[in-house]
């Protein structure tokens, strides 16, 4: 059997799927320190392109004060518009794109929900994506399977 698992980033990058895709089994990392910037703080924030280059798509989480807390304890920070402006930037870049529309209205309901937790928020869009890409590993949240340890 084949396990894996990985932190539950903002809109994936397509290796991400592919490791899913490959494994019996996924599990969703979130009982591991939220880590804002560096090689690792791609939880809450990533790029897309756009006509003059890259942009980024950032939701705005609470962490003053909180250097510690786990994936699955980081709140969105709901008082920002961001949801919004990433719909927008996502619609007015990517409308003429072949296949847009099939997707639109997937995404269009995510955009539109109040979320109040980054790790919530990137497991329905992981789910989403699976979805599309008939991907049926099964997928499990670690912080509920009771297991912990450390990276190495």
């Amino acid at each position: 059997m084949i396990v894996t698992g990985h932190q539950p980033n903002y809109l994936p990058y397509p290796g991400f799927f592919e490791k899913i895709a490959r494994a019996d089994l996924f599990i969703i990392v979130d009982n591991v320190q939220f880590v804002k910037r560096g090689p690792f703080g791609w939880i809450h924030r990533n790029k897309v392109r756009t006509e003059k280059g890259w942009d980024w798509l950032t939701v705005p989480v609470l962490t003053k004060g909180k250097f510690t807390q786990s994936i699955r304890e980081t709140r969105i920070n709901g008082a920002q518009p961001w949801a919004r402006k990433h719909w927008r930037t996502i619609e007015w870049n990517y409308r003429k794109a072949p296949h847009f529309g099939k997707y639109a209205d997937g995404l269009r309901t995510i955009f539109d929900r109040k979320w109040e937790w980054i790790w919530e928020l990137n497991v329905e869009l992981i789910h989403l994506i699976m979805g599309w890409l008939e991907i049926k590993t099964p997928v499990k949240i670690a912080s509920e399977m009771g297991v912990e340890g450390q990276a190495t």
